[in-house]
């Protein structure tokens, strides 16, 4: 989770993320690991309200086998849990099962509960600093631009056009769309799939081994059948509406079905060669 970022935008290469998480995995287990321990072990639930310290460590263990549980049945049906979740749910519904209601910590877990609360508020907040703006005037991540703009597009359009040409090749995509032969459009299609980044790895969704096919009927509609890397990818939506979005500058094209599809599943070995190398894997 800590290096994903980085390994993806290729700040750091694999072996140099291996060496630091080792590094600085062991050092916060050393230097912070106690507290850690000391607020799983006695903050979330008061030891002294179990009936003995045989129950206690049943009730420890109990919390073990159930987060261990529950984070290997997610793994399986690739549903994204987290595990520090599962241990404090686990201690918490352990303790109350051993001793009642009575035996949890209430202020530490509405403490453990706004940081899970307050982390994704923060995320949003500079997503709305960051990325709403653009969106507003039709600038779009992926290497792609929207057709027309909105709200404040003559401002913004002079600012934004240098960066937008050099990631879109040189074309102006708020003029005419892309004008290609029609026995060329498939092709085409999947160079403009070539250009859609995803949007935590900068690495396009062909080279992922994300687009499984194309189709581009007599009527010119554009089928593609494309996957995610897990069923429970919350980025879904936006990876599928960027593919999509790129599609639609293609001239004649009036409809883009993109289906998502987890048969076959995807797998890291439908990453191209190319990508393995920027991934340093």
């Amino acid at each position: 989770n800590n290096m994903g970022p980085a390994v993806g935008s290729r700040a750091l290469t694999m072996t140099g993320a291996l060496v630091i998480a080792a590094i600085f995995e062991a050092l916060g287990a050393i230097l912070a690991g106690g507290e850690v321990v000391a607020t799983v072990s006695k903050g979330i639930i008061d030891p002294s309200l179990i009936p003995s310290s045989g129950v206690f460590i049943s009730v420890m263990l109990a919390a073990l086998f159930a987060a261990a549980l529950w984070v290997n049945l997610a793994t399986v049906i690739s549903a994204p849990v987290s595990t520090t979740h599962a241990i404090v749910g686990g201690v918490m519904g352990a303790g109350i099962a051993a001793a009642g209601i009575a035996v949890v910590n209430w202020g530490t877990m509405s403490k453990i509960a706004a940081s899970w609360v307050i982390s994704p508020l923060i995320k949003l907040c500079s997503w709305l600093v960051f990325m709403l703006p653009p969106k507003l005037v039709g600038l779009r991540t992926g290497g792609e631009v929207a057709h027309g703009g909105m709200t404040g597009l003559p401002v913004m359009k002079g600012i934004a056009y240098m960066p937008a040409s050099q990631v879109s090749g040189g074309r102006d995509t708020w003029s005419e769309p892309l004008a290609v032969p029609p026995k060329d459009r498939q092709s085409t299609v999947w160079d403009l799939l070539h250009e859609v980044l995803d949007p935590e790895i900068p690495i396009s969704l062909v080279d992922l081994g994300l687009i499984y096919d194309v189709q581009v009927d007599e009527k010119n509609d554009v089928y593609v059948q494309m996957t995610l890397t897990f069923p429970g990818c919350g980025m879904g939506p936006q990876i599928a509406q960027q593919a999509e979005w790129a599609i639609q500058d293609l001239e004649g094209v009036e409809d883009v079905n993109i289906e998502l599809t987890f048969e076959p599943p995807w797998s890291p070995d439908l990453i191209s060669g190319e990508a393995r190398a920027q991934l340093g894997i």
